[in-house]
């Protein structure tokens, strides 16, 4: 009965089933930090500068059509924006002088540039 047990035992290990690959992202305990994340930020690559967000000192974010400031909080590696009673976080991944990348929800990190 035991050998029985053994040998189910090892063919069900066997039996893996296929799983969709997921990207996983690595955190590295980074936390914001205001002098760098300050200015501005290109959001759909490095060319397309007609995209942006610009960080403010003041805790307010502008957005590319520079008419609506969005309130903002740093707490460590963690992104608040306050917009109409919703608040949507993120979570910093990476960040240095030319890039900064932010976990939105579930998806694939965001990655911004600093122009040149």
């Amino acid at each position: 009965m035991t050998k029985y047990l053994l040998i189910v035992a090892f063919a069900l290990m066997g039996c893996k089933s296929k799983s969709v690959e997921q990207t996983e992202v690595i955190f590295t305990g980074q936390q914001f930090k205001m002098e760098l994340l300050k200015g501005k930020w290109l959001t759909n690559g490095k060319k397309n500068k007609s995209d942006f967000r610009i960080f403010r000192e003041d805790f307010k974010m502008q957005d590319s059509d520079l008419s609506i400031l969005i309130p903002y909080e740093l707490k460590k590696d963690s992104i608040f924006f306050f917009i109409n009673k919703k608040i949507i976080s993120g979570r910093l991944v990476s960040m240095d002088t030319k890039e900064l990348k932010i976990l939105w929800g579930n998806s694939e990190p965001i990655t911004y540039y600093r122009p040149k």
